[in-house]
C-alpha cells in the first residue's frame, strides 16, 4: 500500500476546487477528497461498489453489508448525513494510520468486505493514536492468546495488550450480547499480562431507557471475575442533525472507560494511561476538513 502525504492530500484537493470551478461548499470538497482517499487505499471498484450512490451495475454480495453499513444510497436525509460522515471518518482512519505496523492486514479485511467490524476496530486504534500512545497492530494468528489486536508500548518498555470488538448494529442490548464480547475479548488476551478491552457498541444502546442498568451490571459481573483485564473502554457514535446550522451535521463518539482497580496489574502507570486515552492531545491527527481550510486560505494569500 503505497502511503499519501499531507502534500498528496493538499493537491487532491486543489484538484477537485479545479474541476469544479465556481463557489463548492467545503463540505463538497471533503466529501470529494474522501472518495479519492478511498480509491486510493482500496481501489476504485471497491470504492464504487460501496461508497457509489450511483453505482448501476450489480453490487457483489461481499459489499453489500459495506453498502448498508455506510448508507450508501439512502434517501433519508439522517441516512444521508450519516453516509457522507462515515465516508469521511473512514478515509481519515486509514490515513492517519497509515504508517502503524499491521495496517495492511486490516486494509485487507475492509478490501473482502469485513467493513464495518474492521471500522470500529480502527476507531478504537484511533482514539489510542490520538493519546499520542507508542503502540502497533498484532498480526493475526489465530492462536488462543495470542490474536490480539494491539500492543501498546509503556514508557517502562511494559506491553499493555489491546483486544477491539464491535458490536454490529443489528444486535440487541442485552447482558448476555455485551457478557459474550468480553468473555470472548479476555480469550483473546495473553494470560499473565495486563490487557485492556475496547467496544464499540451500537448508537442506539446508550438511548434505551435500560441501557445504563444494563451496561452496569454486565462490567460490574465482567471485571470482579477477571485479573488480566485492566479497564474496559466502551465507544459509541452519535449523529446530531440540524439543518438550520452552516455544519448541519455531525457525528460526535462520546465513550466511557471503566478501570479495574482489583487487578494485580492495576498501576500508577495504567492509570495515566487511561488518563491519556481519556484527554487525547491529537496533536498528531489531521483532519480533512482542516486540510481544506488550510488550502483555500493558502490559495487566498498567493493571488
Amino acid at each position: 500500500m503505497k502511503n499519501l502525504t499531507k502534500e498528496n492530500l493538499e493537491s487532491m484537493v486543489r484538484q477537485i476546487i479545479a474541476d469544479f470551478p465556481g463557489k463548492i461548499y467545503d463540505d463538497f470538497i471533503i466529501y470529494g477528497l474522501a472518495i479519492a482517499t478511498l480509491r486510493h487505499y482500496f481501489g476504485y471498484g471497491w470504492t464504487e461498489q460501496n461508497a457509489s450512490a450511483f453505482f448501476e451495475q450489480k453490487v457483489l454480495s461481499g459489499n453489500r453489508k459495506g453498502r448498508k453499513f455506510l448508507r450508501t444510497g439512502n434517501l433519508i436525509a439522517e441516512d444521508y448525513f450519516r453516509h457522507e460522515l462515515r465516508i469521511v471518518q473512514l478515509a481519515e482512519l486509514i490515513f492517519n494510520l497509515q504508517d502503524i505496523d499491521g495496517v495492511d492486514e486490516r486494509v485487507a479485511a475492509i478490501k473482502e468486505g469485513n467493513l464495518e467490524p474492521t471500522c470500529g476496530e480502527l476507531e478504537c486504534a484511533a482514539q489510542i493514536m490520538k493519546a499520542n500512545l507508542s503502540f502497533c497492530f498484532v498480526k493475526r494468528s489465530m492462536s488462543r492468546g495470542k490474536d490480539f489486536d494491539i500492543v501498546i508500548t509503556l514508557d517502562s518498555g511494559a506491553k499493555l495488550n489491546c483486544e477491539l470488538k464491535v458490536t454490529t448494529e443489528e444486535k440487541d442490548l442485552s447482558k448476555n450480547t455485551i457478557l459474550d464480547k468480553f468473555k470472548k475479548a479476555r480469550k483473546q488476551l495473553p494470560e499473565e499480562q495486563p490487557g485492556m478491552i475496547f467496544l464499540k457498541i451500537p448508537e442506539s444502546w446508550p438511548k434505551q431507557s435500560n441501557a445504563q442498568t444494563v451496561l452496569n451490571e454486565s462490567l460490574s459481573e465482567f471485571l470482579r471475575n477477571t485479573n488480566r483485564v485492566v479497564a474496559i473502554v466502551l465507544r459509541w457514535e452519535e449523529l446530531a442533525v440540524d439543518i438550520n446550522k452552516p455544519k448541519p451535521a455531525m457525528l460526535k463518539t462520546l465513550f466511557r472507560i471503566e478501570p479495574n482497580r482489583k487487578s494485580k496489574f492495576y498501576n500508577s502507570e495504567i492509570e495515566n494511561i487511561l488518563q491519556q486515552i481519556h484527554n487525547p492531545s491529537e496533536r498528531a491527527w489531521i483532519r480533512f476538513r482542516d486540510i481544506v481550510k488550510w488550502v483555500k486560505i493558502e490559495d487566498t494569500r498567493l493571488k
